[in-house]
C-alpha cells in the first residue's frame, strides 16, 4: 500500500469511527428489538430472548417488539426455564395464541424446542455452533448447526412434519441456501460481542473477528452508497464483502460498526430516498459515493 492510499485508508475510517461513536449508544436502543431482550436479568433469558427476538426481526420495529412483548407474556417471567422442562405438546399449548406476520405459536414451539434440546446434547447452544467451526467466519458453522436442526426434526415424530413447513423454514433459515441469513448473524452479533450497552456478552469462546453483517435493507442500501457493494440484493456472499471491508478497520471485531450505521437508516438519517439535504449533514458525507452524485447532479440544475 502506498503512502496515499494509507492516508486515504486512515481518513475513511475516522468517518466510520465518528458514526460509532454517535450512534453505538444505549439510548439509542429504544428504536431497536433487543431493547427487550435487555429487560431479562439472567442470561439464560437473555440468549432465549436473544434467539426468538432476532429470528422475528423482519418488519417494522414497532410491529416486532409488539409481537415480542406479547411472546413473552405468554412465556412468562423466567422463559429459561419454562422452555427447559416443557415438552414440546406444552410450548404448543403455551404459545397456540402467538402470531407474528407469518409464523405462528408452533413454529416458535418447534424452535423453543430444538433450542432446549439442543443444550442439552451440547451443553449450551454456543459449543452446539462451534462444533461446526471449520471455516474464516461462522457461515459455515451456522449451515452445520442449522442441518443439525433439520436432522433432528426428520428424526423426531412431533417433529417431522415442520421441517417441510414454509413458515418454519424461513424462520431459522440456514446461509447454505445462499441467503444473506441477516437474523441468525443478528443473533450471533447480540450474543458473541462483549457486553458494551448495546451487545450481549453471552458468549465467552466465540470470537467477534469471525462474525458476519447482518444485511437488512438499511446495511445493503448504506454500503450500496458508499461503494463497499454494487449488489442489489442481500446474499451470504455480499455480507461477507461488506464484513471483509470494515475488516479493514477493525479486524478483530469489524461487526461493532453495523448497530449504528443500521440506525442510520432506522431514524432516516439516511433517508430510503436519496436526500442532498440530509446527505450534507451526515457523518458519512464525505465518502459517500451517492452523496457526490447528488451533489454533482444538482449543481447541473
Amino acid at each position: 500500500m502506498s503512502k496515499d492510499q494509507r492516508a486515504l485508508s486512515t481518513a475513511v475510517h475516522k468517518y466510520f469511527e465518528a458514526v460509532y461513536e454517535r450512534y453505538h449508544r444505549p439510548s439509542i436502543l429504544q428504536a431497536d428489538p433487543l431493547e427487550i431482550v435487555h429487560r431479562f436479568p439472567t442470561a439464560e433469558d437473555r440468549e432465549l430472548a436473544a434467539l426468538v427476538g432476532a429470528l422475528l426481526a423482519y418488519g417494522t420495529v414497532a410491529q416486532i417488539k409488539g409481537s415480542l412483548t406479547r411472546l413473552f407474556s405468554l412465556l412468562g417471567e423466567n422463559p429459561s426455564e419454562l422452555v427447559h422442562h416443557a415438552t414440546f405438546q406444552e410450548l404448543r399449548r403455551q404459545l397456540r395464541s402467538f402470531r407474528h406476520r407469518f409464523h405462528d405459536g408452533d413454529d416458535i414451539a418447534a424452535l423453543l424446542f430444538l433450542f432446549a434440546r439442543t443444550k442439552r446434547q451440547f451443553g449450551s447452544l454456543e459449543s452446539a455452533l462451534l462444533a461446526f467451526d471449520t471455516g474464516d467466519d461462522y457461515g459455515t458453522a451456522l449451515e452445520g448447526l442449522l442441518s443439525l436442526w433439520y436432522e433432528m426434526c426428520q428424526a423426531t415424530m412431533q417433529l417431522s412434519r415442520f421441517v417441510e413447513r414454509q413458515s418454519f423454514r424461513h424462520l431459522v433459515t440456514s446461509p447454505a441456501r445462499g441467503g444473506a441469513s441477516k437474523r441468525w448473524f443478528l443473533f450471533l452479533r447480540w450474543a458473541v460481542r462483549p457486553a458494551d450497552g448495546i451487545d450481549l456478552g453471552l458468549w465467552k469462546r466465540a470470537v467477534p473477528c469471525k462474525l458476519l453483517f447482518p444485511v437488512d435493507s438499511h446495511i445493503l442500501r448504506i454500503a450500496r452508497n458508499l461503494g463497499i457493494t454494487s449488489a442489489s440484493q442481500a446474499s451470504l456472499q455480499v455480507a461477507r464483502e461488506i464484513t471483509a471491508f470494515f475488516r479493514r478497520i477493525d479486524a478483530q471485531d469489524p461487526v461493532r460498526f453495523d448497530f449504528a450505521l443500521c440506525h442510520l437508516g432506522i431514524l432516516g438519517v439516511c433517508p430510503t430516498t436519496p436526500d442532498v439535504r440530509a446527505c450534507e449533514q451526515c457523518e458519512l458525507a464525505p465518502v459517500c459515493q451517492l452523496r457526490q452524485t447528488l451533489a454533482s447532479a444538482s449543481r447541473r440544475h
